[in-house]
């Protein structure tokens, strides 16, 4: 929470805080592993490898899209508080909290070493419930199911998964901030070639 003096009042702005805003972006995070656990099951039941690939894109896409609109807004919101001098700008508030958002995914990459050390199928499959949004990339990228199959190549990849968090929580806090929005900008090019 922020405060200043303007004028002879004191205004009281709330603000949330970055461990709370990353709680926030944690408990979207659990709206996409739903979302992602029900793409799952429809991706196991189809034979199609075309409709396969697209719902594991959109299992990730669904994870990103819910924290950068989450960021989106909290930067849109602070842009608002700066401009009127409640709170100073912090450029990295949307990297703090995608940071402390990812430490689920960046705390459970020991647990797949410690599963390819041990060849653990169980570790594994913790592990892949863990990261239930990427568990298409992960079907994409391993040869099967098991942790003895598991390249170097999937190991390397799957250390940039919590890069996908933070990097998706950076860029919606600055566009917010900037006022910038994605969707608003291709609504409107599409308008303007209709016409």
């Amino acid at each position: 929470m922020s405060t200043k003096k303007t004028g002879t009042k004191k205004a009281l702005i709330q603000r949330k805080s970055v461990s709370r805003l990353a709680l926030s972006a944690l408990l979207r995070m659990v709206c996409s592993y739903f979302f992602s656990a029900v793409i799952f099951l429809a991706i196991a039941s189809t034979e199609n490898r075309t409709l396969w690939k697209l719902l594991q894109i959109l299992s990730a896409g669904i994870l990103v899209s819910f924290l950068y609109v989450l960021m989106w807004y909290d930067g849109d919101r602070d842009s608002n508080l700066v401009l009127f001098g409640h709170v100073d700008f912090d450029p990295l508030r949307g990297i703090k909290a995608g940071l402390l958002a990812a430490l689920p995914a960046a705390l459970s990459y020991p647990l797949l070493a410690l599963a390819k050390a041990t060849e653990s199928n169980p570790l594994f499959t913790v592990y892949r419930i863990i990261n239930l949004p990427f568990i298409g990339f992960m079907n994409l990228l391993a040869s099967s199911a098991y942790i003895e199959d598991i390249d170097t190549r999937f190991m390397i990849a799957m250390a940039f998964v919590p890069a996908v968090y933070v990097i998706a929580s950076a860029m919606g806090y600055l566009l917010g901030y900037k006022h910038f929005s994605v969707i608003k900008t291709i609504a409107f090019k599409n308008r303007r070639e209709k016409n």
